[in-house]
């Protein structure tokens, strides 16, 4: 092992350390069992990776942003109709019909090639489409136009047009 792996050892075990410490103090103000606490960081986790949805998603060319939502949610996290609706502000008939359709455009299952991800609460939003959403999203994250277009594999002028058309709906 050498220094660096030694290190990193060291400060993993005394952040696991620390970690301990502070599940005791919690299982003691609250009295909930250790092991109940973990088994809710556990679900919390698991909760927030499946209201994820990485950006990789979007730039594979066939699809669009709705299309490419519905597709991942419901081959990748095996989810039903009624589930991703209820997830994105959507009715199930018409999500069945933009999976079907989806599904003729690109038959193959998302390879996951980025660790980036966005909120599926941002489809939420009834004004806005779910292109429009995304592009919102980054952008109040801090992304320029040039970030965007790379991330979701479109042309900048385009996600100008898309970001202002959100934009203009908001007000």
């Amino acid at each position: 092992m050498n220094s660096s792996e030694h290190k990193e050892k060291i400060s993993k075990d005394k952040a696991i350390g620390e970690l301990f410490e502070q599940v005791k103090q919690v299982s003691l103000d609250t009295e909930i069992s250790p092991e109940a606490i973990v088994t809710l960081l556990q679900q919390f986790q698991f909760k927030e990776k499946q209201n994820n949805i990485p950006l990789c998603i979007f730039n594979k060319g066939k699809l669009s942003p709705l299309e490419s939502t519905i597709k991942y949610l419901r081959e990748n996290k095996k989810l039903s109709f009624i589930e991703i609706g209820s997830l994105i502000n959507r009715q199930a008939i018409p999500i069945g019909i933009t999976y079907r359709r989806a599904q003729k455009k690109n038959p193959l299952f998302y390879k996951l090639t980025s660790l980036e991800v966005i909120p599926v609460s941002i489809f939420a939003h009834a004004k806005l489409s779910a292109f429009e959403a995304i592009v919102q999203y980054l952008s109040k994250q801090g992304k320029n136009l040039a970030e965007i277009a790379r991330l979701l594999g479109k042309d900048q002028r385009t996600i100008w047009t898309v970001l202002h058309r959100a934009r203009r709906k908001l007000q």
